[in-house]
């Protein structure tokens, strides 16, 4: 009896990062758009745009299945490691951000939170990486298997940046 082997190619980075690729590009679409909206380019509007979009879009993906999102985060979270109830309230900490942000509530408070949040979510993945553990980042909820990687800090730190410069542009 012959064994057929598999000849298959390991799935390409792009093939595999296309589902989060895809959520980007609607974020920045759904920005853009917001801003030909406007008829003019409001820097604060877009940034306030981009990030309730973007907590929205994947707040709903991590809510979906918040079974399997809790137990994702919580493998690489330090806060969902230390307290496990932290992963399945997180998804909808997201959502209600995110309607924040598109309700158009520019609130201090709340971008000192988004900055402290997403710093700590930054500081919780880069320790990962640099323990080199290959674990799957549960941004996407349980939809997609993607692993953390440096783009997943690189996001966290650009949300966190964007808290800031909103801040700062108050």
């Amino acid at each position: 009896m012959e064994m057929e082997t598999c000849h298959c190619e390991p799935e390409s980075k792009i093939k595999k990062f296309a589902p989060l690729v895809i959520m980007f590009a609607l974020v920045i679409t759904y920005t853009i758009y917001g801003q030909f909206a406007l008829g003019t380019f409001a820097t604060h509007v877009a940034m306030m745009d981009f990030m309730g979009a973007y907590f929205l879009l994947f707040g709903l993906l991590k809510a979906i299945n918040v079974r399997s999102f809790a137990k994702s985060y919580a493998q690489y979270d330090i806060l969902a490691r230390e307290n496990k109830a932290w992963g399945y309230i997180y998804p909808f900490v997201e959502l209600a951000l995110g309607a924040t942000y598109i309700a158009g509530i520019d609130s201090t408070y709340i971008n000192i939170f988004v900055f402290l949040l997403m710093s700590l979510k930054a500081y919780s993945v880069w320790i990962k990486l640099a323990q080199n553990e290959d674990l799957q980042c549960a941004c996407l909820g349980g939809f997609f298997k993607i692993p953390i990687t440096w783009f997943t800090v690189f996001e966290d730190i650009l949300m966190a940046a964007m808290a800031i410069a909103m801040l700062l542009t108050f």
